[in-house]
């Protein structure tokens, strides 16, 4: 085939930006299932054309093949992007229809269809050598020993009047692209060394409009892992990658801690659901902005495992790339990149373990819906596009930990999809413009339940986020100076955490903090309701109640299991009949379902869960004795009395009843019990010899304040003698209480509640199993009148009388 000529051009440098293509072509996630097809690939030869001119027909070939990689006697269909533009027949030839543009050319076969064949019409500078694949014997290859730009070699059969300055274009699926520097006369052809240019040098009239599903992009094992690594493609993009059983990954890829973590097993199915989108035009009408961008779904589906062995402390990050993605693309768009996707899975683990164990294997679906790239406008600069929205389906997980006594567990631990983009460009060797990981970190905190219950600010728990990350790096900079684009890329890291799941959470309650012997008491948990499901599953095995009297540690109390399905409220009873008086701690754990199967951790419900509940036994010990405080006991009082009488001219109307009138025993001198409450009603009516009186009244009011210098207050004593007798007083003061209906505003109001007299009371057995004083009482009002009555002073918890 005889090259063709055309004229010099000046190289423009308008468009260099284009070749960062690659770094869209990021990512990954997880994919369902796989349906087996007779046709593994088709593939078209060429890969690529460069037609210059209308009416000019060329001829595409397509080869089918089985997962072996023989050949498959099967129709193929053909089809082209834009028929207007490139027609295909039946036969595969191809006849361009217009003057300039791009199309894509594909042929299907047994539904599989083959990555497309790009053709490009364009007008080359003039004079420039067009090269066809038949003419290159040797492809190009950087010479040796060259500084970046790299030069490249390459090896044709003619023409034989190459010369330094000429432009040589590759017109079918070999990218050559650049300006001869030299040509040396071979046995097999010339030896041609020619410095790589950018499209826009090499054209004068470039439109590219492609948009290209790589999903038919082939899929290869790694170097290292052929033979290791089954991939096995499929229709819609997907290809499985299957590790032996017994080839664990190599801890050597490893960074960090190694001897007592490692990952094993690991199994990947991959379905790449990208379109790759490149819009560029160079020598037609007005300049528009360059685009090269991915946008589309991948996804990952993966499977393995980890073990953590007791006393691994630190962190352990592993890569393992199981295959990868050398993006075919051809001729004159491979001048823009020649992009490279490697697809692996990884993991880390960031923590510590002591006495314990933990083995996790995962089964996990992760993704990431992109829009991944680059705008270029020459006028505003450099845009850079990296939406990113990861989705997961799962994981499930199966789960197995040792925890001996005294355990502690505090481990975080990253497994999923880990990829890149690694970009050829012009002879420099390969770079990495960016990495991206898409899966769920799984975080476990766990001890034993004394340990949880020792600390107020601590409970174990285990959660799980779907997490993804995106990095540009400096790599890509040094691409655009290569290519001399006077932009300014810098580092970008976009990163994303979703919370999935964390284990059961709630909050425990007792009816009551202050019980008397005999008394039931309701210890409620109430767990939350966005945390009774782990990974769709109720996640509530039972719920545990702890129990510590004075200074002993936690024991298991109560165990309350299932009453009901997906339950969220558990209630149990303590009968406090026969206790020992004192302070009781309890503590609410959950039993998960998830960690029960392999081993029962409970999980304190909340930071702190404790929750104390004061039993009443005896107050006082020994009444004839001595005094022993034995928790925090309470009394309570009635009193009643009503008064009209006369004193010096002044009639008065006097009624007040007190109740609720709470008594707490003094923690320092046991022998005294102090009032702490009260609630009372009274009404005073006072009428002097004048047109004017005093009113005063108040209804139920309770008045719990004890300290003076803040307002109204309580004060009050009881003393119970070693004897068995008493004596006491109390009063309620309240600010701006009575009205003066003299000289208006208010007054201060002093409500007596009562003084002993020269009676002494009685100890007598009450109704409930607890004692009662009787006496009766003098209080004195404000105006010095003198009302007696009798009253009752009860306390449930006070021992009866021996």
């Amino acid at each position: 085939m005889n090259p063709v000529r055309h004229g010099p051009r000046e190289p423009v440098r308008l468009l260099a930006i284009i070749a960062i293509a690659g770094l869209a072509l990021a990512l990954g996630g997880c994919g369902g299932g796989v349906t087996p097809s007779r046709v593994a690939r088709v593939v078209i030869r060429p890969g690529a054309l460069l037609l210059t001119a209308e009416g000019e027909t060329a001829t595409l070939t397509a080869e089918v093949l089985d997962s072996s990689g023989a050949s498959v006697d099967t129709e193929v269909a053909w089809a082209s992007s834009d028929p207007t533009l490139v027609a295909v027949d039946a036969t595969g030839q191809v006849t361009i229809t217009g003057p300039l543009g791009s199309a894509l050319v594909t042929a299907t076969a047994d539904g599989i269809s083959s990555f497309p064949t790009t053709v490009i019409v364009a007008q080359p500078v003039s004079d420039a050598v067009l090269l066809h694949d038949d003419q290159v014997v040797t492809p190009p290859a950087a010479v040796s020993g060259s500084a970046d730009p790299a030069r490249l070699l390459v090896v044709v059969s003619g023409p034989d009047d190459l010369e330094p300055g000429d432009v040589v274009i590759g017109a079918e699926e070999l990218g050559i692209g650049g300006v001869v520097e030299s040509v040396t006369p071979t046995p097999s052809g010339y030896e041609v060394v020619y410095e790589p240019r950018p499209p826009q040098a090499l054209f004068d009239e470039l439109l590219i409009d492609v948009n290209v599903d790589l999903g038919s992009a082939p899929v290869v094992p790694v170097d290292e892992l052929e033979g290791r690594v089954a991939v096995v493609p499929a229709p819609g993009g997907v290809s499985v990658a299957t590790t032996r059983s017994d080839a664990p990954i190599d801890l050597r890829l490893c960074d960090g801690e190694k001897t007592f973590a490692s990952f094993s097993g690991f199994s990947s199915t991959f379905e790449n659901g990208l379109v790759y989108h490149v819009h560029f035009s160079d020598g037609v009408g007005d300049p528009v902005p360059t685009q090269l961008y991915v946008d589309g779904k991948l996804t990952q589906k993966i499977s393995g495992g980890l073990s953590v062995k007791a006393g691994f402390s630190g962190t352990l990050t592993c890569k393992w790339d199981l295959f990868e993605v050398p993006v075919p693309v051809a001729g004159v768009l491979s001048l823009l990149a020649r992009p490279v996707v490697p697809v692996g899975v990884g993991g880390s683990i960031t923590g510590s373990i002591t006495v314990a164990g933990v083995t996790l294997n995962v089964e996990s679906t992760e993704g990431l819906e992109l829009d991944a790239g680059f705008t270029y406008d020459p006028n505003a600069g450099l845009d850079l596009h990296h939406v990113v929205k990861p989705f997961h389906e799962g994981p499930k997980l199966a789960l197995d930990v040792v925890t001996p006594a005294g355990f502690r567990i505090g481990l975080s631990g990253f497994f999923g999809l880990m990829s890149g983009v690694n970009v050829e460009f012009g002879g420099i060797e390969d770079v990495s413009i960016l990495q991206a990981q898409a899966g769920f970190q799984q975080s476990f905190d766990l001890a034993s339940p004394e340990a949880q219950a020792d600390s107020d600010a601590y409970a174990s728990a285990y959660d799980l986020s779907a997490v993804a990350s995106v990095g540009i790096g400096t790599d890509l900079s040094k691409l655009l100076s290569w290519l001399d684009v006077e932009v300014s890329a810098q580092p970008v890291q976009v990163q994303y955490s979703k919370p999935i799941n964390k284990s059961p959470t709630g909050k425990f309650t007792a009816s009551t903090t202050s019980a008397s012997p005999g008394e039931q008491v309701h210890l409620h948990v109430k767990l939350d309701a966005e945390n009774l499901t782990y990974l769709t599953h109720y996640n509530v095995s039972k719920i545990e109640i702890y129990r510590a009297f004075g200074s002993e540690d936690p024991t298991l109390f109560r165990t309350i299991e299932l009453s009901q399905s997906n339950q969220s409220d558990f209630d149990t009873v303590w009968d406090t009949t026969g206790e020992e008086g004192g302070e009781y701690r309890f503590y609410a754990f959950v039993v998960d379902d998830l960690l029960a199967k392999v081993a029962e951790i409970p999980l304190e419900v909340d930071a702190n869960s404790e929750v104390i509940v004061q039993l009443g036994g005896a107050c006082v010990a020994e009444l004839t004795a001595h005094f022993m405080p034995a928790g925090s006991c309470t009394g309570t009082t009635t009193w009643d009395y009503e008064r009209s009488h006369e004193a010096n001219g002044i009639a008065m109307e006097t009624h007040v009843t007190a109740s609720g009138l709470e008594w707490k025993q003094n923690g320092d001198d046991p022998s005294r019990f102090d009032l702490v409450a009260a609630t009372v009603t009274w009404t005073d009516d006072i009428e002097y010899d004048l047109p004017c009186s005093i009113t005063s009244s108040g209804t139920n009011v309770t008045v719990t304040n004890t300290d003076s210098d803040a307002g109204s207050f309580v004060a009050g004593i009881i003393m119970i003698q070693p004897d068995g007798t008493y004596f006491g007083s109390g009063y309620v003061y309240l600010i701006d209480a009575a009205d003066d209906g003299c000289f208006g505003g208010t007054r201060d109001e002093n409500v007596p509640l009562f003084v002993t007299g020269d009676q002494y009371p009685t100890l007598l057995p009450d109704s409930s199993g607890g004692s009662y004083l009787t006496g009766s009482a003098t209080a004195t009002d404000q105006i010095n009148g003198l009302l007696e009555t009798t009253w009752s002073f009860h306390f449930p918890d006070l021992p009866p009388p021996h």
